[in-house]
């Protein structure tokens, strides 16, 4: 059979906005209305195998779900698309809900039933009042449906009653993730079959659902008056083997998370859904597919085009990267986007694959542009014809059918009043400021006499609407004699005695301030120990921020010791946060020291960045080639430090995310400095800085700032389906697989 590829419309991304410390707010007198919201994700359903005589699903059930759902408790849905259980207690009474489970199946369950007989790894969390909830890493050993490793889920819920107004982090937050493991293992032809491998090599399978408000932009580029909900699901997919240890063993990869969104501002035009992959466009690779030492890749256009990739193979219908869908229907209907923008709502599934009856594959299903993929897939096909033998009889013998199998499931919806919500003042007693990440860095702990080094103030605004009128006012002391300031970048506004003051102006959601300066200690400071502080000021939504106060105690000035030569091993790295979440920008610095007593010369700095980030920007002339940030400092002479930046922006869904620096002289001196990175969590927690002189293990904080996390049948029977089921699994994934090529 042939599949329909269409060009594939432009893809739109929203990203959220980065959470942090946050407010809760009350609606504005006068506001009318309700907002409401839920998104979910399921990376893996299926209804796998009806009994057809007791209309029976023997196994219906999902793999790494997650939720999150924001509304009065009227609103808050409890089961998803599919029929499956979404929220597992009562919505009553709350005002927000979130959910993250790793496996929840129904054995000898009814279609669509209330009760799961599995839910492995399941957390939840609801408010009010706000609350958080993380699970436990471990195994699901459920041999032989599933033989998986998990990662912790976790759940957050932050409003305080109905409608109120959470800015600044996410209303609630769902996520799950399997590391490894196998779904699926059973004796076929006399030799134990993996028929679905998951392979953590270059990903985790996982899905994050978020509720967040944003401030929609209008077509103009302005910004709209009131704000908006965007409720938004993520997910990630390891590469997958199906038939793992046979001779139609074929491994899938899904290059790109994929994320779907839906936006309601409550204005004409600021209603939106978005489906795309994160971090690649529309001619990139998508998909890859490798069977047979061959691989055939395909692009987001092709994966994701108008009608998808369809195939018709007897009695199973297979739908690959459609577009987004109404939440009542299938690939042929559009997504809900109200024309006033009150409300929008869609549904995706990467891969749809229907199988009424029997299973049938054909040799070369593809024609047209794709048909080379079938030089890869048909080898596939002979080679499963025994296999699928077995499988039909055994179906058929036992009068069961595979029905519904979705992988990369996604549901959104946006509910907000005419004109967007409109947020009341700040409640009395709490800290809305968006600069709650805000730091205080310097590079060295100690600097040798007339040697420079560098303090740092930095800051992201962690909020969903710009900050104005935002300013630094530093001020230094220590001595005497005091420090000399050589310069900074940006330069000061004004400078007056030891006070430098800058006008950073408006800082946007998301946004990364870093402000670098330059001090040189006195030739005659030997034994002193200088300080710097910092005032942030901003105003927030009309409002005037609290001011925020950073501090450093640091350096203390003392020569190097004698005969030391060029040293560079006492330089260090770290990372401006512990916890981020996908779409946020963070920073990850390299404090450069020559700590000994002759001049490095030559000096460079190479810093390769790993996958889940990509590059923003980098201080002091650093370039980016191909994800490697280099500087060429010139000589630096003892004592000397100098901090380096670079800005990333997250696009992992999940993990760690390292980084290492490479510092090399022509004299000698070399150093190696790494930080194990933030977690990708779903929420966000600044980091203090590491000066340069901790490399050897002492604890040496060098500011003060945030610091805290922003928010959370019979046996017999039922094992004969499970052998029968799991053979459906990999079957039917097979089929989606050959449909996405």
């Amino acid at each position: 059979m042939s599949a329909g590829l269409v060009a594939a419309p432009a893809l739109l991304s929203i990203s959220p906005a980065s959470a942090s410390t946050g407010a809760v707010r009350p609606l504005a007198a006068g506001s009318t209305g309700t907002y409401h919201g839920s998104s979910n994700g399921t990376a893996v359903y299926a209804q796998l195998a009806s009994y057809k005589p007791l209309n029976k699903a023997l196994a219906e059930g999902a793999i790494e779900q997650s939720a999150a759902a924001v509304g009065p408790d009227t609103t808050l849905p409890t089961k998803d698309q599919l029929g499956e259980t979404i929220f597992r207690g009562t919505t009553t009474g709350h005002t927000a809900y979130g959910h993250g489970a790793a496996v929840q199946l129904a054995l000898g369950q009814a279609p669509g039933a209330s009760d799961q007989a599995i839910n492995t790894g399941s957390v939840e969390a609801s408010s009010p009042a706000p609350s958080s909830a993380t699970g436990q890493a471990g195994t699901v050993p459920l041999a032989p449906l599933a033989n998986l490793n998990i990662l912790p889920s976790s759940a957050a819920a932050n409003t305080t009653a109905d409608n109120a107004c959470v800015i600044g982090k996410p209303i609630s937050t769902g996520q799950s993730h399997v590391v490894d493991g196998d779904i699926g293992t059973a004796n076929i032809g006399g030799k134990q079959v993996s028929l679905v491998h998951l392979d953590k090599t270059n990903a985790v399978v996982g899905t994050t659902s978020t509720e967040q408000l944003v401030q929609p932009t209008l077509a103009d580029g302005t910004k709209a008056g009131g704000v908006g909900l965007v409720s938004q699901t993520v997910q990630t997919f390891a590469p997958i083997t199906l038939f793992k240890n046979t001779p139609a063993e074929i491994t899938i990869a899904v290059l790109a998370p994929l994320k779907l969104a839906a936006q309601a501002g409550g204005t004409a035009g600021t209603s939106v859904v978005s489906y795309a992959p994160v971090g690649i466009g529309p001619t990139d690779p998508l998909v890859s597919i490798t069977a047979m030492g061959k691989t055939q890749t395909l692009t987001t256009q092709q994966v994701l085009g108008p009608n998808g990739l369809q195939l018709h193979l007897g009695a199973a219908d297979v739908v690959i990267g459609a577009p987004a869908h109404s939440l009542t229907g299938y690939e042929n209907t559009t997504p809900s986007e109200s024309a006033d923008g009150t409300a929008t709502s869609a549904a995706s599934d990467l891969i749809r694959i229907s199988i009424p009856g029997t299973i049938a594959v054909a040799q070369n299903p593809f024609s047209g542009p794709l048909a080379p993929l079938n030089n890869v897939l048909n080898p596939v096909i002979a080679g499963l014809q025994p296999v699928l033998t077995q499988i039909q009889n055994g179906l058929a013998s036992a009068g069961l059918n595979v029905a519904d199998l979705r992988v990369g499931h996604m549901e959104v919806q946006s509910n907000v009043p005419v004109g967007g919500i409109q947020c009341g003042p700040n409640t009395p007693g709490e800290n809305p400021n968006p600069f709650t990440e805000a730091y205080k860095d310097v590079s060295a702990r100690t600097v040798a006499p007339g040697q420079t080094f560098t303090y740092t103030v930095r800051f992201p605004n962690r909020s969903t609407l710009p900050v104005t009128n935002a300013t630094v006012v530093d001020t230094f002391t220590g001595g005497p004699p005091p420090l000399e300031f050589v310069s900074s970048v940006p330069a000061p506004s004004s400078a007056a005695g030891n006070t430098l003051t800058y006008n950073v102006g408006t800082v946007q959601p998301n946004q990364f301030v870093d402000i670098v300066m330059t001090f040189r200690a006195p030739a005659g400071a030997a034994g002193i120990t200088y300080h710097n502080s910092a005032v942030i000021n901003g105003t927030f939504a009309g409002t005037p921020l609290p001011p925020t106060t950073v501090t450093v105690n640091g350096p203390t000035v003392s020569a190097p010791s004698p005969g030391t030569g060029c040293v560079l091993n006492q330089s260090t790295k770290f990372a401006s946060n512990k916890q981020v979440f996908t779409g946020e920008n963070f920073a990850y610095y390299v404090n450069v020291l020559n700590s000994g007593d002759a001049s490095c010369t030559g000096v460079t700095v190479n810093d390769k960045l790993g996958a889940g980030v990509s590059f923003v920007s980098a201080n002091l002339g650093g370039t980016n080639n191909a994800g490697t940030v280099t500087w060429s400092l010139g000589s630096l002479s003892p004592g000397q430090s100098v901090v380096l930046s670079i800005v990333v922006k997250v696009t992992a869904t999940s993990g760690t995310l390292p980084n290492a620096a490479v510092i090399t002289s022509t004299n000698g001196g070399s150093g190696n400095p790494s930080t194990p990175g933030p977690t990708v969590t779903g929420i966000t927690e600044g980091n203090p800085g590491t000066p340069a002189g901790c490399a050897t293990g002492l604890v040496c904080a060098s500011g003060s700032g945030g610091g805290l996390a922003h928010t959370g049948a019979s046996t017999g029977l039922v094992g004969l389906a499970l052998v029968l089921l799991l053979s459906g699994i990999g079957v039917a994934t097979l089929i989606r697989r050959r449909s996405a090529e």
